[in-house]
């Protein structure tokens, strides 16, 4: 999200606030579209819990959400917001000291910025807003847990690839925006979807002659179907509509790392390509849940535990562990289980068709899927049809190369 910082306003550094509330929030350069449901859901989590996080993978507009929901609720709060951006800071040490900043508080002698917080807070009725959190979470979800235990009067609203795994806290996995339906339909129709709005209105951005019309409606709505309607990733494709045209961004989505590479200069590093996106997420976990992601991603339309296990155990991951690394990559927004009605439950990792963790190169000397000696897989415990990249994907059984046993 690009976005001008509000300047600190007077802060009242006295055991209650005077007038307004003390309101510091991000200034959003873009317009926010949709997300009417997801709205009304935070505000009702949001009096529920003092602790709510949202949860999901990069790009899905947690941030966004957040900044709109906070910006309805301020009010509600007498002594106000304090919105603290964690995504450039690296070091973890240093986030009570990012949240005082925030804040407005002065170093003072004698105590430290988590003391300080403590008694500053301490009266006070406030939501304080961590902003991308995910690679900090242990020492964000240690601050959060002290701030709420010692001050009664504040709730804590956080963005996380993860959750702070906290007592008291609730997470919100925030959803894709809703897509257009796959039957033909007119423009006028395919324009109710949020994602299909999203696509428009930032590929007017770049171009403004730009029209939804009958003509391309049909690809626009493949795109934002394809695109899992993933904010970032429709951005990044709207922007191609200077030198592209709807069909010609569609028919280059099997290539999407080369294809959605035009962020904005002054957006985060992690938000100016998809590579970027991914990259971020994936360079956050440890090695086997890294080779685990890599080994799913010859799965097209999700994938069961069952043929996980029977597919990607093996070198240094033995398949009684497949179960609780998926549980992880749950945990990181990076695998969505799907419920359905009946059935086993189904699993999808959370990137863009075409695009998947098997792209990311490591010199992994255990990837299953390109190296070492063949191995059988019976369909029956297949149950999920292979990535059209996987070699052979149309056979009745699946293969997996063993990994390298030394790794």
């Amino acid at each position: 999200m690009s976005s001008a910082s509000r300047p600190p306003s007077p802060a009242a550094h006295g055991s209650h606030a005077t007038g307004a509330p003390d309101i510091r929030l991000p200034l959003p350069l873009t317009s926010f579209i949709g997300r009417e449901r997801e709205i009304a859901t935070v505000r009702g989590l949001l009096e529920q819990t003092r602790l709510l996080t949202l949860t999901g993978a990069g790009g899905s507009g947690k941030s966004r959400l957040a900044l709109e929901v906070v910006r309805q609720v301020a009010s509600e709060f007498p002594h106000g917001v304090g919105w603290v951006e964690l995504a450039a800071l690296s070091n973890p040490d240093l986030v009570p000291q990012q949240v005082a900043a925030a804040l407005g508080l002065r170093e003072e002698g004698g105590r430290s910025r988590i003391e300080a917080l403590l008694e500053w807070l301490r009266d006070r009725s406030l939501l304080l807003v961590l902003d991308n959190c995910e690679h900090l979470v242990d020492a964000c979800a240690t601050l959060a847990d002290t701030l709420l235990r010692g001050c009664p009067g504040l709730k804590v609203l956080a963005t996380s690839r993860e959750a702070l795994a906290v007592a008291g806290e609730r997470a919100w996995l925030v959803p894709p925006l809703s897509l257009p339906a796959a039957e033909p339909a007119s423009a006028r129709e395919r324009a109710e979807s949020e994602a299909v709005q999203l696509f428009v209105e930032r590929a007017q951005a770049v171009l403004p002659t730009f029209e939804l019309t009958d003509a391309n409606a049909a690809a626009v709505a493949e795109i934002c179907r394809r695109l899992d309607g993933i904010p970032l990733a429709l951005e990044l494709a709207a922007a191609r509509v200077k030198v592209l045209s709807p069909e010609q961004i569609r028919d280059r989505l099997g290539d999407a790392f080369r294809l959605l590479t035009s962020g904005g200069r002054t957006a985060l590093p992690r938000h100016r390509t998809l590579r970027a996106a991914i990259d971020w997420s994936y360079d956050l976990l440890e090695e086997p849940k890294q080779l685990l992601l890599q080994r799913l991603s010859v799965f097209s339309g999700g994938f069961t535990i069952e043929a996980a296990e029977a597919v990607c155990a093996g070198g240094p991951i033995e398949s009684w562990e497949v179960l609780d690394l998926l549980a992880q990559l749950v945990d990181r927004s990076l695998v969505v289980m799907r419920l359905p009605r009946s059935a086993p439950c189904r699993m999808n990792c959370f990137t863009c068709p075409g695009v998947s963790a098997g792209s990311k190169e490591k010199s992994s000397p255990a990837s299953p899927l390109t190296r070492g000696a063949a191995t059988e897989v019976p369909f029956s415990k297949l149950d999920s049809p292979l990535h059209p990249t996987h070699p052979r994907p149309r056979l009745a059984q699946a293969q997996w190369f063993r990994g390298s046993r030394r790794a």
